[in-house]
């Protein structure tokens, strides 16, 4: 057995209760410091702030046309396509305007033939109203003569008759320049019908916007 004196034994009681005193105090300064969050610090500065966001949804515009042709035919030009962006009034497409352009000078020609109707019809009244004053001019002559009998009740009933018959033509061509009249109308509105036609054959945007869709048949 080992024996420890007094003094011996005083001295490592010191020993340990420092050895335990030290320990504690490293003990207690390394878990102070993994108790203090990390705090990352930067110096104060004026800048803009971005937030980024990813999601899946749809967009919906504010404003959506949809636009399609009046006419039937042929697509022979197309200038935009899907996800293009465009300026109101800017070219979208062509339809074969061939027949159309066709349309349009045919009506022309229809136009010009009846205005030029109406204008004969217009030069017949005028002819036949002077026929009618000359007409009845003579008749006013051959009635003095008539009153004086100095010429025949037939010469007196013919200038009478041509009297009617004058007055028969002036109506009859007052009827040609109204029946000329209506069809001048009639032509000119099919004219306005073909050049409607003609001018809907080729598409422009109505407004500023991006394509969302674009879609045609060949034909």
């Amino acid at each position: 057995m080992c024996a420890v004196s007094k003094g011996s034994r005083r001295a490592l009681i010191v020993g340990i209760i420092t050895v335990a005193g030290v320990g504690a105090y490293f003990g207690n300064q390394y878990f102070r410091r993994s108790d203090v969050p990390e705090v990352d610090v930067e110096p104060i500065q004026r800048r803009d702030l971005e937030a980024v966001v990813s999601a899946s949804g749809t967009i919906q515009p504010q404003v959506s046309v949809d636009i399609s042709a009046s006419v039937m035919g042929r697509v022979t030009r197309l200038s935009v396509n899907e996800g293009d962006r465009v300026a109101a009034g800017q070219f979208l497409l062509q339809i074969d305007p061939e027949s159309r352009q066709s349309a349009v000078y045919r009506s022309e020609a229809s136009l010009d033939a009846s205005a030029s109707a109406q204008n004969q019809a217009n030069v017949s009244v005028a002819t036949a109203e002077v026929n009618l004053q000359l007409a009845r001019d003579h008749l006013e002559r051959q009635r003095e003569l008539w009153d004086l009998r100095l010429i025949s009740r037939e010469a007196y009933d013919q200038a009478l008759s041509e009297v009617s018959l004058r007055e028969t033509e002036l109506k009859a061509s007052k009827v040609d320049v109204a029946t000329a009249q209506q069809r001048v109308r009639q032509e000119r509105a099919m004219l306005h019908s073909a050049r409607y036609d003609l001018s809907q054959v080729t598409i422009v945007a109505p407004m500023d916007g991006i394509v969302t869709r674009s879609q045609h048949r060949g034909g």
